[in-house]
């Protein structure tokens, strides 16, 4: 019998010690952050700092698996309180309280946010806006804005990975992050770890659903912050997976793709964030259709709102920007030199439909060797329109805006626009790419060419359009806008390049 009993004592005792030690994280054999499935929280915690140490030296993604096709393992609803959780309980998917509703409430601030249900997952259609510095000083120093303020109070700011998980101590540190992971999503919403992003783009193909669609996901470029803040034609948004102490993955795709890609990046980088719902219920609250404001709540009604009509007031009378042809279009005249030019209703906002050909020295002294015409040929002016350097589009000589002097213009700059109108911002570039048609994108689409005069002068992209815009970078540059096949994208560059111009109508 005694034989019998020892052996049973010890391993009974054994088992004791090794529970002991899972409660204290000492075991490495039982369920610890390493492990997929591991979930500290029912629901979006804080950062714990108690991973710190022994996953540091990781190269790879260690607390969330590559391999794991499963969003969050977790039994609670969304209300449920934050307490640990048998991570052997099966997936339960996020579905909505209201299927006829689409927007929920971020209580923080009062942002309103659209959300959209892809597959098992319910996730934030919108950038994330949250930018409340006073609440959270994390985000005065690690979260920009691509572009003016009022374009981000609409289409979200770039977080760094740290402002992201919304805790320093992982800017340089792998940190153990139990999830499903709150960081600075509103209230039943946290950062999706990568598995999640890899489930969403599953779905999408699955479901042969566009991530890069006008309805739905809307992932419309981002832009990024590195050593300054910069717009492209890419869509970048950071997960709650780290690779390494320094790096962390993000998805992100460009141009005309449908799907993303991922990589891990430094996370001092600026991306923006897209929040999933916790598992369970998602409490929705008013409907917002797709390409309407939803900054406030107190501006949306709570039942299906119409959308804007398409016809609106430019130059006295209606233009409809759904089946306007070019002759349809309304015309303006600018009163300096008598140069007649079309005009279009795009989304909000009226545009120049041909770009300005502007080019009367005397008048203008700040156009003078600062206005071309392509290859010299003053034909081409009238067909591609002019370029300038940026100094002379803003109507500033080059001693106050040119290369190597700061500008700071306040918008709207009328520069050398015609009466009424003025030079657009990068932002209002944004918008005319978010709601123009075909036909309006075509009548963008009009090759100008560029003249380069940094050393000496020449002309190139002869079968490409560029614009500039009045968003300035810094002392030695400003954003531009491009049109290539359709294709309409930005970049920053230097102020000594020629651009042509397309002015908007000022605001009523």
């Amino acid at each position: 019998m005694r034989r019998i009993f020892l052996p049973v004592l010890l391993a009974a005792i054994a088992c004791g010690v090794l529970a002991l030690m899972a409660c204290d994280g000492g075991s490495s054999g039982l369920m610890s952050p390493e492990d997929d499935d591991y979930t500290g929280y029912n629901r979006a915690g804080p950062v714990s700092s108690s991973g710190k140490g022994g996953a540091k030296s990781s190269s790879s993604e260690r607390i969330s698996s590559t391999n794991s096709s499963s969003s969050i393992n977790s039994s609670s609803t969304i209300n449920s309180p934050s307490s640990g959780v048998d991570s052997s309980i099966p997936e339960e998917e996020s579905f909505l309280s209201d299927e006829t509703l689409n927007t929920i409430i971020d209580k923080r601030d009062g942002e309103v946010y659209r959300v959209v249900k892809i597959g098992t997952q319910v996730w934030m259609a919108e950038n994330l806006r949250y930018h409340d510095a006073d609440a959270n000083s994390l985000l005065a120093k690690h979260s920009w804005c691509v572009g003016e303020e009022g374009y981000c109070r609409q289409n979200g700011y770039v977080y760094d990975f740290a402002a992201v998980v919304n805790d320093l101590g992982c800017a340089e540190d792998f940190c153990g992050i139990l999830y499903p992971h709150r960081g600075i999503c509103p209230e039943g919403f946290h950062v999706p770890k990568k598995a999640e992003w890899d489930t969403l783009q599953s779905n999408a193909t699955r479901l042969n659903i566009s991530l890069n669609a006008e309805t739905g996901f809307t992932s419309a470029p981002t832009g990024e912050h590195g050593d300054y803040a910069k717009m492209d034609n890419c869509a970048r948004y950071w997960t709650a997976s780290q690779a390494n102490s320094l790096a962390a993955y993000e998805f992100y795709r460009c141009g005309s793709e449908t799907s993303f890609k991922s990589q891990s990046y430094s996370k001092d980088y600026g991306y923006a964030l897209r929040c999933v719902a916790d598992p369970g219920e998602v409490k929705v609250e008013k409907t917002v259709v797709s390409g309407e404001s939803s900054s406030s709540s107190s501006e949306i009604s709570s039942s299906s709102v119409e959308s804007s009509s398409s016809s609106v007031e430019s130059s006295s009378s209606e233009v409809s920007s759904s089946s306007v042809t070019l002759d349809d279009l309304e015309t303006i005249t600018d009163v300096r030199d008598g140069e007649v030019y079309s005009v279009m209703k795009v989304g909000t906002q009226v545009w120049m439909a041909e770009n300005l050909r502007y080019t009367d020295s005397t008048e203008t002294p700040a156009l003078e060797g600062a206005t071309f015409c392509w290859q010299d040929d003053p034909e081409n002016c009238k067909t591609r329109g002019a370029m300038y350097l940026w100094h002379a589009a803003m109507g500033k000589t080059a001693a106050e805006c040119g290369y190597g002097y700061r500008c700071n213009e306040e918008s709207p700059v009328r520069g050398i626009c015609p009466e009424g109108f003025h030079v657009p911002t990068s932002s209002e570039w944004y918008d005319l790419r978010q709601y123009s048609s075909s036909l309006e994108k075509e009548l963008i689409d009009i090759p100008t060419g560029e003249v380069d005069t940094r050393y000496g002068k020449s002309f190139a992209s002869a079968t490409a359009a560029h614009y500039w815009t009045s968003s300035e970078v810094n002392a030695q540059g400003a954003v531009t806008w491009y049109v290539s096949n359709h294709d309409i994208s930005s970049q920053d560059f230097d102020k000594r390049m020629g651009y042509a111009l397309r002015c908007v109508k000022d605001a009523e």
